[in-house]
């Protein structure tokens, strides 16, 4: 009986397709909660488990190959995760457990900060109930900054020795980018006139009222300091993604795309946009997943666009050895971590290797 199974799942690996060249699955997990990445280290962290039963934390070395895990007793797993900015350390948007909290509800939401180099917990941060809506370290801050909502406004803290941290005056956020400046850009929870508000963190001054039709979405940062960030436009019915200046307020719209805008990354090579392609039916079987497209314009001015993974998903980055995007599949079906040669015979091929498709 042992040999007959060894003998088939043997025969299913012979038949497994090779993926396309410059294609890559770096990480296979059953359940992924959040994923960052960091340049510096080559390490991906990301959360991963049966929520809220079993959950850890993940971080593998790309330039070694080294894979770590582990499960932080007491905590449970389940918000955003940021690395520091040299990699060494990572934080965690964690709930922690009391001796009578559920799992699925833990009465506190704490940060925690973890060494990457051994799972060992260095601090311990309440935030009260409040999840956060931004995590990293920008290149203004000594420090890793956390962004949340409180009872008085919009709340941040710099994790370090200073122990500084402010508040904003704005209604609530419900998506925030840490800038390599010390400005924050916030997409508000406002059913009414919706907008994305810039703020400088020095002195809690609002910088920029950027007006949406729907609603505004921050995505990444631009190399130059400046935001990419997507917006409804109603005079179209299209989407836009656009460059923001956070100390004038200037906007400049970049691409243009049908369905609405998820993610985008820009590096010396070019604009990479992911979007909802309405233009497609959901042939998947699976109402959670949706036709998406790769929208690209290259340095040199070449535009263009390939269709992309139905699977909800980010680009967490680029690596700087060799300019691989990253990209996350962040949905319950077949969490993964991707990197793809940034060529547009690689990326014409992603989409479908990535759903399972590849020729």
């Amino acid at each position: 009986m042992g040999r007959a199974i060894l003998l088939a799942l043997l025969a299913l690996a012979g038949c497994s397709k090779p993926l396309p060249p410059g294609i890559k699955k770096i990480t296979e997990t059953s359940s992924v909660q959040a994923f960052d990445w960091n340049p510096a280290s080559r390490c991906l962290a990301y959360v991963e488990g049966r929520f809220p039963d079993r959950t850890y934390l993940a971080v593998l070395n790309r330039a070694t190959g080294a894979m770590s895990k582990w499960r932080l007793k007491g905590f449970v797993l389940g918000g955003a995760v940021a690395f520091s900015r040299d990699g060494r350390r990572v934080l965690l948007d964690a709930g922690k457990l009391g001796p009578y909290d559920s799992r699925s509800e833990p009465a506190e939401r704490v940060i925690l900060i973890v060494d990457t180099a051994n799972g060992r917990i260095l601090s311990e941060n309440p935030l009260g109930v409040a999840g956060v809506v931004a995590l990293g370290h920008p290149a203004w801050s000594p420090d890793p900054i956390a962004v949340w909502n409180g009872k008085d406004g919009i709340n941040w803290r710099a994790f370090g020795p200073n122990k500084v941290e402010g508040v904003l005056p704005g209604p609530a956020a419900w998506r925030a980018l840490l800038l390599d400046e010390p400005y924050l850009l916030v997409a508000e929870k406002q059913t009414e006139r919706p907008r994305m508000t810039v703020y400088n963190l020095k002195d809690g001054r609002q910088t920029a009222d950027w007006r949406v039709a729907l609603t505004g979405v921050p995505l990444a940062l631009r190399p130059d300091g400046s935001a990419l960030s997507a917006r409804w436009m109603s005079e179209t019915g299209t989407f836009v993604l656009e460059s923001g200046n956070p100390k004038t307020g200037r906007r400049v719209p970049l691409l243009e795309a049908e369905g609405e805008i998820e993610s985008a990354i820009e590096t010396d090579r070019g604009l990479y946009a992911i979007a909802k392609d309405p233009s497609r039916r959901n042939d998947t079987g699976k109402d959670f997943l949706a036709p998406r497209v790769l929208l690209v314009g290259e340095s040199g001015g070449q535009r263009w666009s390939v269709p992309w993974t139905s699977h909800h998903g980010k680009f967490l980055g680029a690596d700087p050895v060799n300019g691989s995007l990253l990209f996350a599949v962040t949905d319950r079906d077949q969490p993964a971590a991707w990197a793809i040669a940034p060529t547009r015979t690689a990326l014409a091929a992603a989409g479908p290797a990535i759903d399972g498709k590849a020729d």
